[in-house]
């Protein structure tokens, strides 16, 4: 049997095959005369039961394809992903996919795409060590660690002696709105990361199926300054909230409690100091506007610390704000979210404490009308 003509396929850049499922993989770069990115998967046995996991037409080469399968078999959830490394060609990126290969067949989905720079021109090869959970890529220009698996960070040792605490993908999927979005980690310039929350969406041109990708939200990841890092070091040394209220107040310039951090799980200040409806007021008040990004958000769903400090829960600064009972903080919150925050995203943060701030008396005819 023709592969090629069965799939109407060519430019096949790898194969794998599940000895679990009896099933192979494969990827190639061109389908019915367009490029992109298209996923086959088809049995061991009979060829015509197949599949197209993802048919993205990007219109761009990719090469130095490796595909591998990540069992962990440590974990309950029983984790079984697909690893897709490959570089594309004018954007200049290597390109990680995670997708889940777990459970029901109808809930599986695109994990996660991590986009690190790297040449065209450049040779680059990616691996998995099936030990460390980590996935490897090795180019000219040096060697990229990305954590995988359940562990939410790990400490890394470079050839210098320096340390360093890496955070693995999977520890960031509490961002997800819905189960089936996936996260784009857009970090091709390290000076610019960006987290992206998008939904892959399948979408009929005629006859042709293809996938696209819709945005829903994102945060920016910042790099600590020593002067950040001396502030953020300084609230922890706060024996009561006024002290907190008053080094809120005493910084000249408030944009650092609106920047994501990594050393934070990728949550925000302003947020952390949700607990205190003084500290709100101050920093989401409209003379801050200027420090306000609809394109990157304030208020979204954090990860926060157990007192035990062995595990994580997750909430967002209204919830934290209710759990309070920081009414005038929970109406600032509001009061942000329909000037700065206004679109169908925002609705998500309301689905569970809608009937909690209607018990308070918290005003949300704005909500309802926005």
């Amino acid at each position: 049997m023709d592969l090629d003509k069965l799939f109407g396929i060519s430019l096949i850049n790898d194969v794998i095959y599940d000895t679990d499922t009896k099933e192979f993989y494969f990827l190639c770069n061109k389908k019915d005369g367009k490029v992109g990115f298209y996923l086959i998967k088809f049995n061991e046995d009979d060829p015509s039961k197949y599949s197209y996991l993802t048919m993205w037409n990007h219109k761009l080469d990719i090469g130095d394809v490796n595909m591998q399968i990540l069992r962990e078999k440590d974990n309950p959830d029983g984790c079984k992903e697909l690893l897709i490394g490959y570089k594309t060609i004018y954007i200049n990126t290597y390109n990680l996919v995670v997708i889940d290969l777990a459970g029901d067949e109808d809930k599986r989905a695109t994990l996660f795409r991590h986009e690190s720079f790297q040449l065209w021109e450049s040779a680059v090869f990616g691996m998995n060590l099936s030990v460390s959970k980590d996935f490897v890529s090795l180019s000219k220009a040096g060697m990229n660690i990305l954590a995988l698996g359940s562990t939410s960070k790990k400490e890394l040792r470079g050839s210098d002696g320096s340390k360093k605490m890496i955070h693995s993908l999977d520890s960031l999927s509490y961002l997800k709105v819905d189960p089936l979005n996936f996260i784009n980690f857009k970090c091709q310039d390290y000076g610019n990361r960006v987290i992206s929350i998008e939904q892959e969406e399948e979408i009929f041109k005629g006859d042709i199926r293809e996938h696209q990708y819709r945005e829903i939200y994102k945060i920016k990841i910042h790099e600590i300054t020593l002067r950040e890092l001396m502030i953020l070091q300084s609230f922890y040394i706060c024996k009561t909230q006024s002290e907190i209220v008053d080094l809120v107040k005493l910084q000249p310039n408030p944009r650092f409690f609106y920047k994501t951090f990594l050393e934070l799980d990728a949550s925000n200040m302003a947020s952390i100091l949700a607990f205190d409806s003084r500290a709100m007021e101050s920093l989401l008040r409209d003379e801050n506007s200027q420090y306000f990004s609809e394109e990157y958000p304030i208020i979204y769903k954090n990860k926060i610390r157990k007192k035990t400090g062995k595990d994580f829960y997750y909430i967002s600064a209204l919830d934290a704000a209710l759990k309070n009972n920081q009414v005038k903080a929970v109406n600032k919150m509001i009061e942000y979210v329909v000037k700065y925050q206004n679109n169908y995203v925002s609705s998500y943060l309301f689905l569970k404490i809608l009937p909690a701030l209607m018990q308070k008396d918290i005003k949300i005819q704005a909500i309802l009308e926005s």
